[in-house]
């Protein structure tokens, strides 16, 4: 359903690395959720298009996001993810860390990826120009609207 290029906007980031490891694999993570009302300018964003090479356009796509420090270019480790945490949309190294850094200081958050390669082995860097324009184009053009930050405030001082 997903292509390169397409832009994902976490909803919430799961955690994979914390687990308890014995006869099976127990995922003791966190599953912050994004902060609602910058989650909220992301999902109900109007007028944003960002045209592939080919012509066709960058879709949105809203969910959580899988996050660890494993660079995942395998497909059987890949698939293990994804079975345990269906409700993910991709993944991605930073997010669990942007979630601790954000908490300790009390800043609102939210991730925003595109996706550039399917984490099957045949990783390159072929699309990465590709995912950075697109995530970079909808970041821009949500957080150019006059009223986008509005009701954000830093939680702790």
């Amino acid at each position: 359903k997903q292509k390169i290029g397409d832009v994902l906007v976490a909803s919430q980031i799961i955690s994979y690395e914390q687990q308890r490891v014995g006869e099976d694999i127990i995922y003791r993570g966190s599953i912050p959720p994004s902060n609602t009302i910058l989650l909220n300018r992301f999902e109900n964003v109007q007028n944003w298009q960002l045209a592939r090479p080919d012509g066709s356009y960058c879709s949105l796509i809203v969910g959580s996001i899988l996050s660890g420090e494993k660079l995942v270019d395998n497909p059987d480790f890949k698939a293990t993810l994804f079975h345990k945490f269906p409700q993910a949309v991709g993944g991605e190294m930073e997010g669990a860390g942007l979630c601790a850094a954000s908490g300790r200081v009390g800043t609102a958050w939210i991730l925003v990826k595109s996706i550039c390669d399917w984490g099957d082995g045949k990783k390159h860097k072929k699309h990465q120009p590709l995912a950075a324009a697109a995530a970079a184009s909808l970041v821009h053009h949500v957080l150019s609207q006059k009223t986008a930050m509005n009701g954000i405030k830093k939680l702790i001082n």
